[in-house]
C-alpha cells in the first residue's frame, strides 16, 4: 500500500461504504476475479513452472505475467503503475499459494487485497 500511494497509484479514501458494499464486493471479487485468475495464474502456470524450472523461479516467472496481464488496466495504454503492483501482489499471492498449494488461499488473499484496493485506495 505505500509503494501504490507514493506512485500515486493508489488514493486514500477515508469513507465507511456500509456492510452490504463490503459483502458484496468481497463476494463479487471471489468468485468473480479472484478464483479465476488464481486458478489461473498459482493452479496452473506457478503449478507447471514448480515442475521445471525450481518453486523460486515459477515464483517469478508467474509474478511477472501475473503483474504483465494488468497492462491495460484502467487505460488504454502501457500502465506500469499496475503491472509494478500487480507483480508484487502475484509474489504475495504466489507464495501463499506456494505454501499449501491450495487455490483457496491465494484467492481469499487476493480478494482481501482487491477488497481493499477497490474501497479504500482506487
Amino acid at each position: 500500500m505505500p509503494l501504490g500511494l507514493a506512485i500515486g497509484f493508489s488514493h486514500l479514501h477515508n469513507e465507511w461504504h456500509g456492510i452490504a458494499k463490503l459483502a458484496m464486493s468481497l463476494a463479487s471479487i471471489f468468485f468473480l476475479i479472484a478464483i479465476l485468475e488464481e486458478t489461473y495464474f498459482r493452479g496452473w502456470w506457478q503449478n507447471l513452472l514448480e515442475r521445471r524450472v525450481g518453486p523460486n523461479s515459477a515464483l517469478f516467472v508467474t509474478a511477472l505475467l501475473f503483474g504483465l496481464s494488468h497492462f491495460n488496466k484502467g487505460t488504454t495504454l502501457f500502465n506500469w503503475r499496475y503491472v509494478l503492483l500487480a507483480t508484487l501482489a502475484g509474489i504475495f499471492y504466489g507464495r501463499v499459494w506456494r505454501s499449501e498449494h491450495r487455490i483457496f488461499a491465494s484467492a481469499i488473499t487476493h480478494t482481501c487485497v482487491d477488497t481493499i484496493w477497490l474501497l479504500w485506495l482506487r
